[in-house]
């Protein structure tokens, strides 16, 4: 319930001070620009300051946004003039590209990444390979396939039940098939599986079969295609001119 306390600044001052007090290390806060609005993101950047944080993530975006609305950086960039840690920004980086435009039209010391890096996991190394000026590496859909064999080995555990591995599996197939093909039948088909048979089955028609393999897994997730129907919608458009 962290994201309530940005209706209550006051609470929240007290709140950061205990741990501050508390806490020897580094003291780290995450954080949205608010909960139903913006009007105390001013006082909330204040408050980072007050208490000393080591090093602030924003994700651009309010509570009640959810992931639906479109990702605000220019919030980003205020944070960065106004606040004397590090602030990291977080929110629909969904390509290495992106994440250098957002950084040099924010200034953030660092980018955080999360539903995008279930999607690529090869989206840090792009990064670091764009930084460095070398080639980009772009994985094929034979690449997301071996991908897809190690999450396979990873989630499974001693007598777990069938259905139960293919559960945790879906979870991860339900943002990297955003990538496989425009059309979503690949997500329509592997949320439908029962069987490992069937899983592995879908998986080779769609990402080895038929010339499959050499085709390049899209960088962005395809339009219309969401991984969470009831939290995320598709296709939102969120760099501003300056950062496009």
């Amino acid at each position: 319930m962290g994201g309530g306390l940005l209706r209550d600044p006051r609470t929240l001052d007290g709140i950061l001070g205990v741990i501050r007090d508390s806490v020897d290390g580094l003291f780290t806060v995450k954080m949205r620009t608010g909960f139903e609005d913006t009007r105390y993101f001013d006082e909330l950047l204040e408050l980072m300051n007050k208490h000393s944080v080591d090093l602030l993530s924003l994700h651009a975006r309010t509570v009640k946004d959810s992931y639906k609305s479109r990702v605000d950086y220019s919030f980003i960039q205020k944070a960065v003039e106004a606040v004397r840690c590090p602030v990291m920004a977080n929110g629909n980086i969904t390509t290495a590209e992106k994440a250098l435009r957002v950084q040099k039209f924010t200034g953030c010391h660092g980018l955080m990444v999360g539903r995008s890096a279930i999607r690529n996991p090869w989206i840090f190394s792009q990064m670091r390979q764009l930084i460095s000026e070398q080639e980009m590496f772009r994985p094929k859909l034979q690449d997301v396939h071996g991908y897809i064999e190690k999450l396979f080995d990873a989630t499974w555990n001693e007598g777990i039940p069938e259905k139960s591995h293919l559960g945790r599996l879906k979870k991860f197939l339900n943002f990297i098939a955003l990538s496989v093909e425009p059309e979503g039948t690949f997500l329509f088909k592997v949320r439908r599986v029962h069987t490992v048979k069937d899983f592995w089955e879908v998986c080779g028609e769609f990402l080895l079969n038929e010339g499959r393999a050499e085709q390049l897994f899209a960088e962005e997730p395809y339009d219309g295609l969401v991984a969470r129907p009831n939290c995320e919608e598709a296709d939102v458009r969120d760099l501003p001119a300056c950062c496009a």
